[in-house]
């Protein structure tokens, strides 16, 4: 079985698609065998977490992530357990958390930016090179 599915799935979340989104979940669970495969049984949880948060069911979210954590001593690939670090990580931070910390850097950066150039200079000045506009000296 290839795990095309799971990436499937995170296209259709960053389009926004949500109910084919759900669907195509669906067609990926229907698709693993009876004995079931720990990596593709992760990767669904992981993808209806990744679905639940998307469309704010927080509790929900938590619950999948949950379940995806708790596979991962039977997942033999890395590479699924990293996605489910990384998408659970995502949830936890927030994309509204993350532009805060953004705007909230780039404020701190426009705050310094009229001394950046004396910084400069001091630096240059206690290190012994100064550099002209003609080239090092």
């Amino acid at each position: 079985m290839f795990n095309w599915r799971a990436i499937e799935v995170d296209a259709l979340l960053a389009l926004q698609r949500f109910a084919e989104a759900g669907i195509a979940i669906d067609e990926f669970e229907n698709a693993i065998p009876e004995s079931g495969l720990a990596s593709a049984t992760t990767a669904i949880a992981r993808c209806r977490g990744n679905l639940a948060a998307a469309t704010g069911d927080a509790s929900r979210a938590e619950s999948e992530f949950v379940k995806a954590h708790s596979m991962e001593a039977q997942v033999l690939m890395p590479f699924e357990i990293a996605m489910v670090c990384f998408s659970d990580g995502k949830r936890l931070r927030g994309v509204e958390n993350f532009l805060a910390l953004s705007r909230n850097l780039n404020e701190h950066i426009n705050f310094l930016r009229p001394w950046r150039r004396s910084v400069r200079y001091y630096v240059r000045f206690r290190t012994g090179r100064f550099a002209h506009r003609g080239g090092a000296k």
